[in-house]
């Protein structure tokens, strides 16, 4: 194993762990005030910390303006609304299922890929896809009989239906998002500062959709925002969009697209002991079996 694919494997790996806790992070948060006022607020931190870092390190380079365009195009469609709709399913179904339902970006990335792009594909690849699908159902099907979750932690039982439709748009416009910013990525363009590229479009996005509702304070001062709420809407930025996307980014950068697809589509399990520690009660086996569906879907889908 070549040491730069070793590192991007490591890189896809910390990603997929990232997301895992800044979901845990985010859903006590997202369901106090709602996917497009945590977002937002999410967003304003984390553009600031990205960009500050930018600055000090000086690793802006010299950009092309059609690259900052595209790096746009991609943050507006996968950050706004991809991230927008993931909290939206997170608020209602929970982490557990919102992160099984997100790792169908991958298939996703595959369909897209096959039915607009013209790829070619093996017959493996799509029983991946079949999997990926059938893991999810399998969990959303038996979410009734696992009961050893606390509820705090696990779907809510109005709109979870909405929850599965969002949960699965998120998927497709975090898919997308990341194919419009591969080309440029994989050019050699920074992967920090293109995160802060993303996520100032996607803050400026939720800006004006929150503005539209009224004045930002007033809002937030209804809402009952305090220094708690911040720092866990600090905390999972950091992991989930600070350093999880960087390093999604970075793992691109240094090893194959397919392969970082695979290992960062492994939030599903990674969140399940996380769970079973937090709760002291482990996740029935029909959460288990669907999170390695996922995952080994995921695997044939890049084979």
């Amino acid at each position: 194993m070549e040491t730069n694919a070793a590192l991007g494997y490591m890189l896809a790996l910390g990603a997929a762990t990232c997301w895992a806790i800044g979901s845990m992070l985010s859903t006590g948060p997202v369901r106090k005030f709602g996917a497009i006022h945590f977002n937002m607020l999410r967003m304003f931190i984390i553009s600031g910390m990205l960009f500050g870092y930018v600055l000090l390190t000086n690793s802006w380079g010299q950009p092309v303006l059609g690259d900052i365009s595209i790096l746009l195009v991609s943050g507006f469609t996968g950050i706004f609304l991809g991230d927008t709709l993931l909290f939206t399913c997170v608020k209602k179904l929970g982490p557990r299922l919102a992160g099984l339902l997100f790792a169908t970006n991958a298939p996703m990335t595959f369909l897209v890929g096959f039915l607009l792009l013209g790829e070619n594909h093996k017959v493996s690849n799509f029983v991946g896809v079949s999997l990926v699908f059938s893991g999810v159902l399998i969990a959303l099907m038996f979410r009734d009989t696992d009961k050893n979750l606390n509820s705090s932690w696990d779907h809510q039982n109005d709109g979870w239906i909405w929850g599965v439709v969002a949960g699965l748009g998120a998927a497709l416009f975090q898919s997308i998002g990341s194919l419009i910013a591969q080309p440029v990525i994989q050019k050699g363009f920074d992967p920090v500062f293109a995160s802060a590229i993303r996520v100032s479009i996607g803050f400026v996005a939720l800006l004006v959709t929150a503005s539209s509702r009224g004045p930002l304070l007033q809002q937030y001062r209804d809402k009952q925002l305090n220094r708690r709420d911040v720092l866990h809407i600090t905390a999972s930025g950091i992991f989930g969009m600070g350093v999880g996307m960087t390093l999604l980014l970075a793992a691109m950068k240094f090893a194959p697209v397919g392969t970082v697809a695979i290992l960062s589509a492994t939030t599903p399990i990674i969140l399940l002991p996380i769970l079973w520690y937090i709760t002291r009660k482990p996740p029935n086996i029909y959460s288990f079996a669907g999170a390695l569906l996922v995952v080994i879907g995921t695997g044939l889908v890049f084979a």
